[in-house]
């Protein structure tokens, strides 16, 4: 091992184990080659740079609450480590969709290997020469795991610990279970694809008829809640500057308050904007990953894009306001 892999797989162990469990497991579905430990470590040794380096800046440049720096290491280093955690999450859920779509294909072509008289064996190994991607890959290393010396159905089986996929781990059962009792293998795999074929059509036509939700839900994150906010500030900072031009100590009254006792400021207001806004677009990427796929965690990757289009418009309609008025 060499002298690098080494300092990662030791940083590695200082990782609880739950969590270093988790990640492991993540890892292989998405992908990861490799010694997954080192991996594991290289994440952590980078996170407690960046959340070192983050500290020490708000150490030497920040004047108040020094003390807080501590507070910014701790926040960074699991903010990277967060990063690196939802980079796998979305890669793995890619690599499953992306099997999902194209496993009818594949056991159509290996039902047809299997009526043109080859062993079942020969029939995967030889669909699995064309391009279907990961799975592709996964049958090729079973095959080579096998080599004659292992259980080929066992080393089948596997594929499902690295791919997160209960269509694909179903399917590699009743491959597994009719190629030991001996049943007709290629009549199952037809209808197995067909079958999957209408899953997968099923859940389209499900998508679309949520799609009323969705842009719903796009509408109020992206349009309304930006507008709602930009209004609201601008009205208070119209309130503001009639505050500074009739004095302090005004008695002068609009909409049945007195505009001396104003406190909210249009800056704290814009702060507490664009909090709110970050959390509405979470939770509204939360509600859209459970409408589209079924999980919460899967509306994560909407997360930042629809902020960041959220942000950008807010921004728009606040100085096109200020504009017009």
């Amino acid at each position: 091992m060499k002298i690098k892999n080494r300092v990662y797989v030791t940083f590695s162990k200082f990782v609880p184990n739950d969590y270093k469990n988790k990640f492991l497991v993540l890892m292989q579905y998405a992908g990861v080659e490799g010694d997954l430990q080192a991996y594991l470590g290289s994440v952590t040794l980078l996170a407690l740079l960046v959340g070192t380096i983050s500290g020490l800046y708000y150490w030497i440049y920040v004047d108040y609450f020094k003390y807080l720096a501590f507070a910014v290491v701790i926040i960074g280093f699991f903010l990277l480590q967060y990063f690196y955690y939802l980079v796998l999450l979305f890669k793995a859920d890619s690599r499953s969709r992306f099997t999902e779509n194209i496993l009818p294909d594949f056991l159509q072509l290996v039902s047809s290997n299997l009526r043109a008289g080859m062993t079942p064996f020969k029939a995967l190994k030889t669909a699995a020469q064309f391009d279907f991607g990961p799975l592709s890959k996964e049958i090729n290393r079973s095959i080579k795991e096998s080599a004659g010396v292992g259980d080929f159905g066992v080393s089948l089986l596997q594929i499902s610990k690295r791919i997160n996929s209960s269509m694909v781990e179903r399917s590699l059962q009743l491959f597994v279970t009719s190629f030991n009792s001996g049943g007709i293998l290629a009549q199952l795999l037809e209808d197995l694809s067909a079958d999957l074929t209408e899953t997968i059509s099923l859940k389209k036509e499900l998508l679309s008829s949520t799609k009323t939700y969705t842009m719903f839900i796009l509408f109020t994150v992206l349009i309304g809640t930006p507008l709602l906010l930009a209004i609201s500030i601008n009205f208070i900072d119209t309130i503001s500057s009639l505050k500074f031009f009739s004095g302090s100590d005004s008695a002068f009254a609009l909409a049945g308050f007195s505009i001396a006792e104003l406190e909210i400021t249009p800056e704290f207001l814009s702060r507490i904007s664009i909090l709110m806004l970050f959390m509405t677009t979470l939770l509204a990427s939360l509600f859209l990953g459970v409408i589209r796929e079924g999980k919460r965690s899967s509306g994560l990757r909407y997360t930042i894009p629809m902020f960041l289009v959220t942000l950008a418009i807010f921004f728009a309609i606040k100085y096109f306001i200020k504009g017009a008025i």
